[in-house]
């Protein structure tokens, strides 16, 4: 077969041009979407699906009671909420620990592996971009597990309400609360999964080690609070509990735990670690090759 090389040249891209930020959210979109097993077999998509839903659950079967028993709700359960905002959250927890130990390896961990970030720096995005993006395409998905069930409870709660203006008007502030709480945990188990996943090529180890610190310091610092009665700051030294414990901290007479320290303590804690494992990040993508 003979062959025959017509022409070889670069053309130049005269089309419209977009503003570099976007760039940033084309990245987040489609890094998040592979992460959460687009265009793959359903074995990829199961424990994503599959933890949102048990995010949702409570807030599902609270509502689905409320509909059924209307004006009868706020009598049989004598004026207590089933699932109060402040501990929401604290009830979800180990599944948006999970949420986010399997999502932030799937952003990090496959283009290291295969060493492709110089494919992306030869686009519009650069270095801080490029973590800029995969911050994003984290946080998003995260909100879907830490705020969009609880404002779907309040929504609803609203709704079901005997008098819903009152109810709107007794419970404003809670929706303010409700999206600090929110963003505080997607940012925070965001960036620390980034971080550890930013130091392995391995996925496996990525989930495990995000998985470890967060387990084995909380274990750790209750047995010396708890067990061994040493000083109440060591509390601090448990990644997973310190982001619930600073969004309990944002409602009145939130519960705080035992032995329990001012609530700056908490968000002081939380953005130390945030800050950390910016810092990590911005080192390991820094001008060397990462």
């Amino acid at each position: 077969m003979n062959t025959r090389l017509e022409d070889v040249r670069y053309t130049r891209y005269d089309g419209a041009r977009s503003r570099p930020a976007l760039a940033i959210l084309s990245l987040a979109r489609w890094s998040a979407l592979s992460a959460l097993g687009a265009r793959k077999s359903w074995r990829a998509k199961f424990l994503p699906v599959s933890l949102t839903l048990f995010a949702f659950l409570p807030a599902v079967a609270v509502l689905v009671l409320r509909a059924l028993f209307g004006t009868r709700f706020a009598q049989l359960s004598n004026g207590f909420e089933l699932v109060p905002y402040r501990q929401y959250l604290t009830g979800v927890g180990v599944v948006i620990m999970l949420f986010a130990g399997i999502l932030t390896p799937e952003l990090l961990c496959p283009d290291r592996r295969d060493n492709v970030l110089s494919l992306y720096l030869s686009t519009a995005l650069d270095r801080r971009s490029y973590v800029a993006g995969k911050i994003l395409a984290s946080v998003v998905p995260l909100l879907g597990v830490t705020l969009v069930p609880v404002l779907l409870l309040f929504v609803g709660n609203t709704i079901f309400a005997e008098h819903a203006i009152v109810y709107l008007g007794d419970h404003w502030a809670d929706l303010g609360r409700i999206l600090a709480a929110g963003l505080l945990l997607a940012s925070y188990y965001s960036l620390l999964g980034l971080a550890i996943a930013s130091l392995t090529t391995r996925r496996a180890f990525a989930l495990g080690a995000f998985a470890g610190v967060c387990l084995i310091t909380t274990a750790i610092s209750g047995t010396l609070v708890f067990g061994l009665g040493l000083d109440s700051h060591l509390q601090l030294l448990g990644l997973a509990r310190i982001p619930l414990v600073a969004t309990r901290s944002l409602y009145p007479g939130g519960d705080l735990g035992e032995h329990p320290l001012a609530s700056g303590w908490w968000w002081l804690a939380a953005a130390t670690v945030m800050l950390l494992s910016l810092a990590t990040l911005a080192r390991r993508y820094s001008r060397e090759q990462p």
